[in-house]
């Protein structure tokens, strides 16, 4: 069952002060209740949960709890040194609106992803006092405790065994390198309960149909695994296809064909997986992951890339994060202090995906280019046009287009102290 502790005041000015916290940096960003607390209990009672009392800090026991959970969405252009059916190379992998837990008290809902399609950008707003109280009841407002750039530091000490990606894929930890990463804090709406068989229940508020978890027993994880599915990822590992191309054989347009249909199958294979496994059975909704990749270049092995590779990849850092431990900050003060947590609003997140598009269309034009001159494939004349003509200009445009805020982190991370 989960719990809810209060936390020390840290006063700090600018900042609300909520229920005890100093919440919150004027970079955070909320998104608002959806859903009342009796329409709350309502939904639950439909989907078969019989709601007990559970009680907060208020003298009086309670059904539900309404509370705000931290969380930070996740943007990063990451460079590791990979090696690829023996073939060492540099690998750059783009992060769109990952996830990290803000707060690990909560163990088990750390332990969740409450990344949401329905978290939209434009919903998100400054948190205000008035937030801050739910229909007359008070919201629980939890304070930011973990480190994203720590947690992503944490990975430079990985052994080369935890390294192994799959069969033929691996990584050096100590080749893993920011090339940008921006942190921005949300607040997630959620309805905290316990049902009369005391297990907690979690009922996302940001939607009038959010998701709906109940915390699993010790028997309720009833999936079970077929060995024949780790042969056929070996197998697709190794094919080593390259990326599709208007001059593909019939031979090379099946064995794509074959990659997609499987692919597309262990998709699903993985979100029923996902349903039956965990600490939370989905009674609403289904799992989502903490890690969304928008895309991963690699150079001289680029051939021998396939999607694959981008889904056991995902499925690495997924791992990572959720059998690793979290840094976690005593104050909250100096995490948002860091010129690499944005606020949660448009212009800063198109000038990061900005930087990331031009980044990617750079390895591209640089990659035809020299497959042009080594003549390693065909590609279109619209293909050879576009990089004859950007690979230059591109480099200028990615110049103007680092954020101001990476410069100054850069600058401050390299002085030495005095």
């Amino acid at each position: 069952m989960l719990s809810l502790r209060r936390g020390a005041a840290h006063p700090l000015r600018s900042r609300i002060i909520v229920r005890g916290f100093a919440a919150y940096s004027p970079k955070v960003r909320a998104f608002p209740f959806k859903v009342s607390p009796s329409e709350a209990i309502a939904q639950l009672s439909i989907a078969g949960v019989q709601v007990s009392s559970t009680r907060s800090d208020a003298p009086q026991p309670r059904k539900i709890v309404p509370v705000y959970f931290p969380a930070w969405f996740i943007d990063a252009e990451i460079e590791a040194k990979v090696t690829l059916l023996s073939v060492k190379d540099d690998m750059t992998v783009y992060f769109h609106n990952s996830y990290l837990p803000g707060y690990t008290g909560l163990d088990k809902l750390a332990g969740v992803s409450l990344l949401s399609d329905s978290l939209a950008l434009a919903e998100a707003v400054p948190f205000t006092e008035e937030l801050a109280t739910q229909r007359d009841t008070k919201v629980t407002c939890l304070p930011f405790k973990t480190t994203p750039f720590l947690a992503l530091d944490a990975t430079n000490s990985l052994s080369s065994d935890q390294c192994r990606i799959n069969e033929v894929l691996s990584l050096d930890s100590s080749s893993i390198t920011a090339k940008l990463i921006c942190a921005y804090p949300v607040l997630i709406p959620l309805y905290l309960a316990q049902s009369t068989d005391n297990k907690t229940v979690v009922l996302e508020a940001h939607h009038e149909e959010g998701r709906i978890l109940e915390e699993r027993g010790p028997n309720d994880n009833v999936f079970e695994k077929d060995d024949r599915r780790a042969q056929m990822h070996q197998m697709l590992r190794s094919l080593g296809l390259p990326p599709p191309s208007p001059n593909d054989g019939v031979a090379l347009r099946l064995l794509r064909f074959f990659e997609k249909a499987v692919l597309e199958t262990e998709n699903s294979i993985d979100k029923m997986e996902a349903m039956a496994e965990g600490l939370f059975a989905y009674l609403r909704g289904a799992p989502t992951p903490f890690v969304n990749i928008a895309g991963v270049t690699i150079a001289s092995t680029f051939r021998n890339w396939n999607y694959i590779h981008v889904r056991d990849f995902q499925h690495w850092v997924d791992k990572f994060r959720t059998t690793g431990t979290i840094p976690t900050s005593p104050n909250d003060t100096d995490i948002m202090l860091d010129p690499r947590v944005r606020p949660f609003i448009q212009d800063e997140v198109t000038a990061v995906r900005k930087f990331m598009k031009i980044s990617h269309e750079i390895f591209m034009a640089h990659l035809i280019l020299e497959s042009v001159a080594k003549g390693d494939r065909p590609y279109t004349s619209r293909e050879r046009e576009f990089a004859e003509k950007n690979a230059g200009s591109l480099d200028v445009s990615r110049e103007k287009a680092i954020p101001s805020w990476w410069k100054e982190w850069q600058e401050n991370s390299t002085k030495k102290p005095s």
